[in-house]
């Protein structure tokens, strides 16, 4: 009979953040949670006096606390060096704010460019180098945790059949859940922001949930055919994850904690799970107005020749 293991039922992300792996003592985080109520109460006070797109993306930075790639640290190996554009660039994004410099339209479809255009349009090439970026990040993670000879990307899970598409997991990788059984992830990157979600006031957990709802419809079948679990890692453009990849990444925290010389392959000694998060979003705060940069430089290139031919 053909099963489908589900490895995150009745599993919380933190339970397993919280074993081991955080490493914070009860003064620490009695100390953390003062602070915590102190800037909630100062953050309260100033929501109301602010738009409702900026109240959206300060709410949830908040309380998802996706401020991780501040403090994580510059690593050439790790890529994730941030430059002066590039690091005030995702602080004004992170403050719900507009990059200053941002072209006039989009140069593929000739639509107003603003940073909602920017995080959805198909056409603008970020959606897709965000996503390959992403997959490239975890797939090498998984390799450092589980071995990198058991990793394989972009692999076809089902063949598609006359008038229906195949299904494709971005990453296969084996040993992750059980012994030698392979596990299968698609990566899903979303604006919670996007005019259809902020025009119904949607929440970034139901957003979430939609998302890894739809993935698991999709992958039910071919992953039931394949004999592979299967695992949606769903994360919102600004770095706010879902349920099932808060569990995987707490899960592959632990599986780095137990291989020999885990730090010096680019972690630190903070806990592993928070390292995992914020790299990861440290890539987000780059690859988000890439594309948008480099116009502006060009553009910038442009004047000041014909500055100096006039």
């Amino acid at each position: 009979m053909k099963r489908v293991v589900w490895p995150w039922v009745d599993v919380t992300a933190d339970d397993l953040m919280i074993q081991g792996v955080t490493g914070i003592d009860d003064d620490e985080r009695l100390r953390k949670q003062q602070q915590d109520v102190a800037h909630k109460t100062k953050r309260e006070a100033a929501l109301p006096h602010i738009d409702r797109r900026r109240h959206r993306v300060l709410s949830r930075s908040a309380e998802y606390k996706t401020s991780g790639w501040l403090t994580t640290l510059p690593s050439t190996d790790n890529n994730t060096g941030l430059d002066a554009a590039e690091f005030r660039d995702a602080l004004n994004m992170r403050y719900g704010r507009h990059p200053p410099g941002l072209a006039a339209r989009c140069d593929h479809c000739n639509q107003p460019l603003t940073v909602d255009h920017a995080l959805c349009c198909k056409r603008y090439g970020l959606v897709i180098r965000r996503h390959d970026e992403l997959r490239d990040t975890f797939a090498e993670l998984i390799g450092m945790a589980w071995g990198d000879a058991g990793v394989r990307r972009e692999v076809v899970l089902k063949e598609g059949e006359e008038g229906e598409g195949g299904v494709r997991a971005d990453i296969v990788a084996r040993g992750v859940w059980e012994r030698q059984a392979a596990a299968s992830f698609d990566i899903c990157i979303t604006d919670p922001d996007a005019t259809s979600y902020a025009s119904k006031n949607r929440s970034t957990k139901s957003i979430l949930k939609q998302h890894e709802t739809a993935k698991k419809k999709k992958y039910r079948s071919a992953v039931c055919d394949s004999r592979v679990t299967f695992c949606p890692l769903v994360v919102t453009c600004d770095g706010v994850w879902g349920h099932d990849a808060n569990v995987f990444i707490a899960h592959m925290a632990h599986a780095l904690l137990e291989k020999e010389g885990w730090k010096g392959r680019g972690f630190s000694h903070r806990p592993v799970g928070a390292q995992i998060q914020n790299r990861i979003q440290n890539r987000f705060a780059q690859m988000q107005m890439q594309k948008r940069r480099r116009r502006r430089k060009s553009e910038v290139s442009v004047q000041e020749d014909s500055a100096r031919q006039a």
